[in-house]
């Protein structure tokens, strides 16, 4: 037997923290158990050695969470087959929708400031609803995350596409959910009910960027009016109460030292135990304002600023999205087959980035199906062709990061290599660290709500 190579081990004062980025399992060792596993791993292959029925368990235990592997297997050869299986193998039609590019808001980070007057007309839903419609055979499942713009500023276009497109998947016996990335101004209780009315299976992604001093600087409505309260006071109706909702924090070294004033403000409204926080690297993008690229930080620099707010979350008593502590084969749904976005007029794209874009435009519903360039060069996209990333401990958390960095868009800056890599690459340690000591104040909550 060998350790997989893409175990991560860590060792505290008591105990060992293993974990093994291709199965996702997380186990804790003592000492002696750590030892071991030690010997274990470091027998010389084809040596027989007798085992009593302790160590045997042990063994069976170290190979079903994958952090020790038979010699002559090669495991990545098993990413290699997970990758392309998980890409081109789903039968789960996954599309970003956008009933309107238009929005309420005037953030200076916006990339799509010049397209914000596009609605979907009746003839493109009427249309969407069937282009999908022929795209369900021999699905399994139809997944639905709208996007924009804002999406709830087209709400009955939401409502209406949302009913059709549950009663296709019905008709064809598959599972319909649905997701909402919002600014949450208009994400009331009263919406919130009529979405979860039309799929149990939704959720919301709602963005703060900070206290209000911050947030309405960063994210002012269109007029210039704040928004922080607004959004907050819509928190606490549906967050955990109707839905669950997601808060994405767009961080920078502008806004993070602020970060632990919002917190405290969400836990006063008590909703630290009703939503899940994320933090995520601003993103300054082509024909967004550029004064906000001063604050821009590189991906090793925000891995830190990520690892410090899971400490802030976690003494806080918040729920924390582990976003990169799976394995992620496909690294993104850009590059996935069955995986589309599309604009209120129709046109489809690979990825959220380039959704005002014509030039990255790959084709329109109302066209014949046919492949064009920029569908294909996100398909023929693979990691696994950078030397550095089939050495990496990390591969199947990260699978060569953002696609968007490595793809060839015309509009988009050259990124540098350490930059083209998710977090998980620098961070690892301390994302692990926060994660034992989550689930070991979730245990302990457990038990005190079990002496009650």
């Amino acid at each position: 037997m060998k350790a997989s190579r893409y175990n991560v081990i860590i060792e505290q004062d008591s105990h060992i923290l293993a974990f093994n980025c291709l199965t996702g399992a997380f186990a804790k060792m003592d000492r002696r158990q750590y030892t071991e596993y030690l010997q274990i791993v470091d027998t010389e292959p084809g040596t027989e050695t007798k085992l009593d029925s302790e160590t045997d368990a042990f063994i069976a235990e170290l190979k079903r969470g994958g952090f020790i592997v038979d010699d002559d297997f090669d495991e990545l050869d098993l990413v290699k087959v997970k990758h392309l299986g998980t890409r081109f193998g789903s039968r789960v039609l996954s599309l970003t929708v956008a009933p309107t590019l238009d929005c309420n808001f005037a953030c200076p980070y916006c990339y799509e400031i010049e397209k914000r007057a596009e609605y979907m007309t009746k003839e493109v839903e009427a249309r969407l609803v069937n282009y999908i419609d022929q795209r369900l055979t021999g699905m399994s499942g139809l997944h639905v995350t709208w996007f924009g713009g804002e999406p709830l500023v087209a709400i009955d276009t939401l409502y209406c596409l949302s009913e059709q497109l549950r009663q296709k998947a019905a008709e064809k016996g598959i599972e319909y959910s649905q997701q909402i990335i919002t600014n949450g101004y208009n994400l009331t209780k009263e919406v919130a009910l009529r979405i979860k009315s039309i799929a149990e299976d939704v959720k919301a992604q709602v963005t703060l960027d900070g206290p209000p001093e911050i947030h309405n600087v960063r994210r002012p409505l269109s007029d210039g009016r704040e928004s922080f309260h607004v959004i907050v006071n819509n928190l606490q109706e549906v967050a955990g109460q109707i839905m669950p909702v997601v808060v994405r924090v767009n961080m920078d070294e502008a806004n993070f030292s602020a970060f632990p004033k919002l917190l405290d403000i969400l836990k006063q409204r008590g909703l630290e135990k009703r939503l899940t926080v994320f933090v995520a690297n601003t993103e300054v993008e082509p024909g967004a304002c550029q004064s906000m690229s001063d604050s821009r930080v590189s991906v090793p620099r925000f891995s830190k600023i990520e690892a410090e707010a899971r400490a802030m979350l976690l003494d806080r008593g918040f729920k924390m999205r582990s976003l990169f502590l799976f394995p992620n084969f496909a690294s993104c749904v850009a590059v996935s087959a069955n995986s589309l976005v599309i604009t209120p007029k129709g046109d489809t794209y690979k990825c959220w980035h380039v959704i005002d874009d014509l030039r990255e435009r790959a084709a329109n519903i109302f066209e014949p199906a046919t492949f064009n360039k920029n569908e294909t060069k996100w398909l023929a996209w693979n990691p696994l062709e950078r030397d550095e990333c089939l050495n990496c401990r990390v591969l199947p958390l990260c699978m060569g990061g953002c696609p968007y960095k490595s793809v060839d868009v015309e509009r988009r800056p050259k990124v540098a290599d350490r930059d083209r890599c998710y977090t998980v690459k620098y961070n690892i340690r301390e994302m692990l660290k926060t994660e034992y000591c989550q689930y070991e104040m979730h245990k302990r909550g457990l038990s005190q709500e079990e002496k009650r």
